[in-house]
């Protein structure tokens, strides 16, 4: 047989190449093994394609939720916890040091002092300074503390009205500063 002969004559391979895939697939992808990338690719997408997208989108979320400008009630509920955490600070700096701490709050903002006036000139603290309202305060009511050595505080209420609501504050005897309904 001459080699010229057998090629022009298809084989049973050939025959069944032919007839497993379908003949979208080019004869060179079926030579070189393209249609594995090829059918792989009509499948959908792949798992790194896929993350990508996500990540993409979640960039994308992020910056558009940080561009919006913050509400008066998100930005209260972040001073309250703000004020919680301040409260404790300087119950704990009251009874370490045996210096009565005053919180002093009006409309523009609050600060922490000592109750006595002459540790009051020469006290510096940088966590318990001076700090203005994130937003504008119409009215406060309640709003003095005095933090002493005892562990024990006195009860005490605040309410802080904003343009867009009232906010209503327990202090406890612990120190825990929480919303009220």
């Amino acid at each position: 047989m001459k080699p010229s002969a057998v090629s022009r004559q298809p084989s049973a391979i050939h025959s069944w190449l032919a007839t497993a895939f379908p003949p979208a697939f080019s004869p060179w992808q079926l030579a070189t093994g393209g249609w594995r990338l090829a059918a792989r690719r009509r499948r959908g997408f792949t798992l790194i394609e896929l993350l990508i997208v996500i990540a993409i989108l979640a960039v994308a979320v992020g910056v558009v939720v940080l561009s919006v400008p913050a509400g008066d009630g998100r930005l209260v509920r972040e001073e309250v916890a703000r004020l919680g955490a301040l409260f404790r600070i300087a119950q704990d700096e009251a009874r370490v040091s045996g210096m009565a701490l005053v919180w002093e709050a009006n409309l523009e903002g609050y600060r922490f002092r000592p109750l006595d006036a002459a540790a009051a000139k020469e006290w510096r603290d940088e966590i318990l300074r001076p700090r203005a309202w994130p937003f504008a305060v119409l009215q406060i009511e309640g709003g003095r503390i005095v933090f002493g050595r005892e562990p024990l505080l006195d009860p005490v209420m605040l309410r802080i009205v904003t343009a867009e609501s009232e906010t209503r504050l327990a202090l406890d005897a612990l120190g825990n500063l929480s919303l009220v309904q």
